[in-house]
């Protein structure tokens, strides 16, 4: 409409609500677009190898192809297995697509999924556990108690050889997992602090730590899966 179109330029306080109220709309679907993230399971893919593939060149000789891993991973984080370990498998996927798919993502929103993956890392634990013995872990010093992060480490071989393996290939991963459990404290309990750059090598060491679990038990999980 002409009128309206030239009261624009002679109302200045018509023209600071329309402006106002265009600017609020296209907010609005700027942040329906960033909350509308479409997950690609092959980009995603290539993301992670991306960044992490090279920690595990070391030991690729006695360890499945890093594709075929990846894709295992995805497969883990989408898998069935008890209700109360279920529950986090949206929010790994959004977390992991987000941190590694999304361009241009905020400080906050980073430290925001970061904590996300370093507290859910022991339920993630806990739902290898299950695919690969068919039965929920259990805390072996009370039955009463609900499996610790220690546990998680102890029941799962690829976690618990670590510490006092003595080829010095794996000295890497046990501090990783150090840090791993370092961080889960701190994110439980303190404001998050770190800087961008400390931020991203520690999003780096965590889907790491994600991905050699998988590593170790590629095609036994794959044979779960497949029966699902």
């Amino acid at each position: 409409q002409m009128d309206s179109f030239a009261k624009l330029f002679e109302n200045s306080d018509f023209y600071r609500n329309v402006m106002t109220q265009m600017a609020k709309v296209m907010y609005e679907n700027y942040k329906k677009k960033e909350n509308e993230l479409p997950f690609i399971p092959e980009l995603l893919k290539q993301k992670l190898l991306a960044d992490v593939g090279s920690e595990f060149d070391e030991l690729k000789q006695y360890l499945p192809h890093a594709d075929t891993a990846v894709s295992c991973f995805i497969d883990v984080l989408k898998a069935r297995s008890l209700s109360s370990i279920d529950g986090a498998n949206e929010l790994l996927l959004d977390s992991f697509n987000r941190l590694y798919c999304l361009e241009g993502m905020k400080l906050v929103d980073k430290r925001r999924h970061f904590n996300t993956l370093v507290t859910k890392y022991e339920v993630f634990l806990k739902k290898v556990y299950y695919l690969l013995n068919g039965k929920e872990m259990v805390n072996d010093k009370d039955e009463n108690s609900m499996p610790t992060f220690i546990n998680c480490i102890f029941s799962l071989s690829c976690l618990r050889g670590l510490k006092n393996n003595p080829d010095e290939r794996y000295g890497k991963f046990y501090t990783y997992l150090e840090l791993v459990k370092q961080w889960r404290n701190t994110e439980s309990h303190t404001a998050p602090d770190a800087t961008k750059e400390e931020l991203h090598s520690a999003i780096h060491i965590v889907a790491t730590m994600y991905l050699w679990v998988i590593f170790q038990n590629v095609k036994q999980l794959q044979a779960v899966i497949e029966q699902q």
